[in-house]
């Protein structure tokens, strides 16, 4: 006796022929291609031509930013998981496709050194939890820009925890230096684009220029300045003023 479902894939396989009119036979794992029909949060559906329509649905749809990126009459591909689901449909996965897209994407992104968007999504005492183009990663507190750097001038972890979390929600410009797409994670540097904007601006001042800046801090051996918007220099205290100063 004959297995129902196998001879519903044995009559799927056969409406499948390609232009030499050979038979392809389909197997589960396989990649196939089709175009984007209907696309919402819980599902996508697909048409395969010649087979029939697919569906990807649940955790097969991988994640939120590969699937913000799938339209209606896109050609899309996928992985064949079932040649006949309980609603009579061909189920597909977006999931391995996805995750090599994504990754695709971030090692161009840390080989040609781009700057992306990175989300913060939570705070804790070493730096931020982060998102960036689909893959979790951090963003160490030692890594962050002048601009977002959280001062510990003596204050209780709980309270420079709460400095840090005030930026939950926000982008941060930043560039990827590691990546492990074993472990789907990644470290980026937000220190690393704003140092390359101010050797861009710094680039325009030579030795003897005469600067206008508002004092920022003050320390035993000197003050800072910061000029030009987010530009930052050191006063030492020997050039401060004619006379001697003993205090800042």
């Amino acid at each position: 006796m004959h297995d129902r479902k196998d001879e519903r894939h044995t009559a799927v396989n056969e409406r499948f022929v390609d232009s030499r009119e050979d038979p392809i036979e389909f197997q589960e794992g396989e990649t196939i291609k089709g175009v984007v029909l209907f696309v919402s949060k819980n599902e996508v559906i697909v048409d395969v031509p010649n087979v029939g329509l697919g569906v990807v649905r649940g955790k097969e749809l991988y994640n939120e930013e590969y699937l913000s990126g799938i339209k209606v009459d896109d050609e899309v591909e996928a992985i064949l998981l079932d040649l006949d689901n309980e609603r009579g449909m061909i189920e597909l996965s977006f999931r391995a496709i996805g995750r090599d897209k994504i990754w695709t994407d971030v090692k161009n992104v840390f080989e040609n050194e781009i700057t992306v968007d990175a989300k913060i999504r939570d705070a804790n005492r070493g730096g931020f939890l982060v998102r960036v183009q689909g893959v979790d990663g951090f963003l160490p507190a030692s890594l962050l820009s002048p601009m977002h750097a959280v001062k510990q001038t003596g204050i209780e972890d709980k309270s420079l925890l709460n400095q840090m979390k005030k930026y939950v929600g926000q982008n941060f410009k930043v560039k990827v230096i590691s990546i492990n797409e074993d472990a789907d994670t990644l470290i980026v540097s937000e220190k690393a684009v704003s140092d390359e904007l101010a050797k861009e601006k710094l680039s325009k001042y030579k030795v003897g220029d005469i600067i206008e800046g508002t004092v920022v801090g003050a320390v035993d051996f000197g003050i800072f300045v910061r000029f030009d918007e987010d530009l930052e220099g050191l006063v030492h205290i020997s050039e401060i003023a004619w006379k001697k100063v003993d205090d800042p």
